[in-house]
């Protein structure tokens, strides 16, 4: 029997380690909350320990090892920055600068939220106090704008809830040709910050924390958060402490849209999603989820409970793209996304259960539906290890699908893959466990953009 559970994948924490404050793993109570004020509500105090017995137990089982401990990122490649144009030029239909129709997006069939691309002028603030008064008063239906030029301090605030039916946003309508309100797609200096416009297409304000709070934003029944660009400060890949453990936005409620949006330097995830219990319809489109990353945490979306869909996306330098925890409530697609060159360990993730809670089964999630992406990253940024891409820790309840993808790695898979292979099963055989494995591409210099275009 082991003393303790694996560190947690979407938690960073094993509750009842001695000398340590409450983690954030899904085996914790603890809820965030703003306080009165919109400010920081009460956070562990800095006299607990922060990582004691956090990562290096020698009884403790850890899914992933490799990346600590090895180079930094800088090391690896010391001209890195963001954004990448040589990546989203060559694929119009991702990140966001798309230029995919709204409409398009889900079939007839399909009830994920998709709002207008302009949702409407409503209340313009451009202040941290102006904003908190505005969501606090919203109604169903209002919109809070931000001005696309804007550069917004919220250090200190957390939990600021996005109420239901109500919509946050900035940057502005992207136009056929990519440029939008916000500035001309990917105008950058190069050194991986928003030009004076407003930055990358159709995101536009700008805004900072210099702390880690969790969550910045809370999004409820209904609500929905486009054309921001909302960034932490754990851009390069650091050390695990629960102090780091900051997450951009969390989705807390039903039909939840997150589009157009720059989620960036979180050090558990850009956006995550049902931490509180199931959420049904969160869409997640039109993003760019980058430069989240960290020893043990780190991703782009984190999935708890409840189902979601990830399109049009680009995510990079994250050390996971889209992760989820395994739970038998808990199912994503992935389609039509770009996953850049840069990753601490696969691109997307599914645990089993098991290792992201106690009682939590064996089974790897309710479901995985994973087509018509790009997968570019072949090895790890910190240590120049060859890499899976899709890994799933066991059977998904509905079975899984990785079809019609384009993969950098050179080979196909053999059976269940390997670690390393562009995709690896840890199940006895694929069709005994209603895994779906065909139409795949592998290897050549770049992908066709058409893999990413719905047709």
């Amino acid at each position: 029997m082991r003393r303790r559970r694996l560190l947690a994948l979407l938690g960073a924490g094993v509750a009842g380690c001695a000398g340590r404050s409450p983690p954030r793993g899904e085996i914790s109570n603890r809820e965030t909350t703003a306080a009165p004020n919109g400010s920081r509500a009460d956070r562990p105090s800095d006299g607990a320990s922060a990582d004691s017995g956090a990562a290096g137990d020698d009884d403790t089982e850890r899914v992933d090892t490799a990346e600590s401990g090895g180079a930094n990122r800088a090391d690896v490649d010391p001209g890195y920055a963001y954004p990448l144009p040589d990546v989203l030029d060559a694929f119009p239909s991702v990140g966001v600068r798309s230029v995919v129709d709204p409409e398009s997006l889900v079939d007839a069939d399909e009830s994920w939220p998709v709002g207008p691309r302009d949702p409407g002028e409503g209340v313009v603030v451009d202040t941290a106090t102006d904003l908190v008064v505005a969501l606090r008063s919203a109604r169903p239906g209002d919109v809070v704008r931000l001005p696309a030029d804007l550069t917004l301090d919220l250090t200190g605030y957390e939990g600021l809830g996005v109420p239901p039916g109500v919509t946050l946003a900035s940057g502005g309508p992207v136009e056929p040709d990519g440029s939008s309100l916000a500035g001309e797609p990917g105008e950058s200096d190069g050194s991986g910050e928003p030009s004076e416009s407003g930055g990358s297409g159709g995101a536009g304000a700008r805004i900072v924390v210099e702390d880690d709070p969790a969550p910045l934003f809370r999004l409820d029944d209904g609500s929905r958060l486009t054309g921001l660009r909302v960034e932490g400060p754990r851009t390069s890949f650091g050390p695990y402490s629960w102090r780091r453990e900051g997450t951009g936005v969390a989705v807390v409620g039903d039909g939840v849209e997150v589009d157009r949006c720059v989620l960036r330097g979180w050090g558990h995830a850009g956006v995550e999603i049902g931490r509180d219990g199931p959420v049904s319809g969160a869409h997640v489109h039109g993003c760019d989820l980058v430069d989240n990353l960290m020893t043990d945490l780190g991703y782009g979306a984190a999935l708890f409970h409840g189902e979601a869909l990830f399109q049009h996306n680009y995510l990079d330098d994250n050390r996971h793209g889209v992760a989820c925890s395994g739970y038998a409530d808990a199912g994503y697609e992935a389609r039509y996304n770009v996953f850049g060159p840069r990753t601490v360990l696969q691109s997307v993730d599914m645990h089993s259960g098991d290792e992201s809670g106690r009682r939590g089964g064996s089974q790897a999630g309710r479901y995985l539906d994973v087509h018509h992406n790009v997968f570019r990253a072949t090895r790890r940024v910190t240590t120049g290890e060859p890499q899976t891409a899709v890994f799933v820790r066991g059977r998904p309840v509905e079975g899984a699908r990785v079809v019609d993808n384009w993969f950098a790695h050179e080979a196909s898979p053999t059976g269940v893959g390997a670690p390393g292979d562009a995709f690896y099963f840890s199940v006895p055989d694929l069709r005994a466990a209603d895994v779906a494995v065909d139409g795949n591409r592998f290897g050549g210099r770049r992908p066709p953009n058409a893999l990413t275009t719905p047709a």
